[in-house]
This record gives C-alpha cells, structure tokens and sequence, in this order.
C-alpha cells in the first residue's frame, strides 16, 4: 500500500524503491549503492551489503513460435535501456497515468529506437516460402511482399538471400 508514502516525502528520509515503478517518479530518486552482497554477513543478520540488480528477461512458452511467431520475434528484439524507462516512466505520471498514450507517444518519438524490433517479412521460416502481393510463390526477395506455407508436396529451400 501507499502509506509508507509520505513518509519518504515529508521526512526526506531512505526508503526502498524498485525500478521501474512510478511511485517516486516526479521526485526523481537517486539509488543509494552498498558494499557487494555478502552472503556471510546476512547470515549473521548484518545487512549492510546489497544484492546484485536482478536481470528482468523475457520469457515464452515453448513452441509458442510456431503459432506466434512475430510477436515472438519482436519480444525477443525487444530492448528498453534505464534511460528509456526513465523518461517512459516520468511521461506516463505527467500524462496521468495513461499508459496508451504514453506508448504512443514514445513510438511515435522514437522510430529508430524500436524498427528493428518488427521482424522482416521476407525473412520466411522453415516450411515457408516468398510470395508476391498475388499469394504467388517466387524465388526474388525484392519482388517478395511476405512468407506463405508451402503446399502439400512442395518445400522452401534457403538460396542465400531467398528461400
């Protein structure tokens, strides 16, 4: 809950935050650095080191790329830095908490930060081949607009630049 709030506030006093969270957003929080983590100490119930940051990573269900696969692509691609998150962070409390609007926002801001995200759709899987705007399948790259399954019978074969 919210009640340990104010008292960082009107004490000016330490108190545990996590990152990214927007409860301390506007008063712009600095991290307070320990000595490295010892496990000896805590044991002994002396907390005067801090444990490492922990890594947030992404995860799927298995095989899910099979039926997923651009969404699964683009999480993977997915990479925000600190200072993204910071300013993500401070834009969604100064819009009131909008989160659409702060993505918007931030997409439309920064296209060179998230176009390689979006994966390449002529960049075809196993089992798929190139086809043109007609759902032809070809063997050309550039004339290729996206990936189809292969017909019963039929297989892609990678060729350098085509499949």
């Amino acid at each position: 809950s919210a009640g340990y709030v104010p008292l960082g506030r009107e004490l000016q006093s330490l108190i545990y935050w996590w990152f990214p969270d927007t409860m301390f957003t506007l008063d712009n929080p600095s991290s307070v650095i320990f000595p490295a983590y010892s496990p000896s100490e805590q044991s002994q119930n002396i907390y005067r080191t801090m444990k490492d940051n922990t890594l947030l990573t992404k995860w799927v269900a298995g095989g899910i790329e099979s039926v997923a696969e651009k969404p699964v692509f683009v999480a993977t691609q997915l990479n925000l830095f600190t200072d993204d998150m910071r300013k993500l962070l401070l834009r969604y409390v100064q819009l009131g908490n909008d989160q659409w609007e702060t993505a918007c926002e931030w997409l439309k801001e920064n296209p060179e930060r998230w176009e390689s995200w979006l994966p390449n759709e002529t960049a075809c899987t196993s089992g798929k081949g190139l086809v043109d705007g007609n759902e032809h399948f070809i063997t050309d790259r550039a004339a290729a607009v996206g990936c189809a399954v292969c017909p019963v019978g039929h297989r892609s074969v990678e060729q350098g630049q085509n499949r």
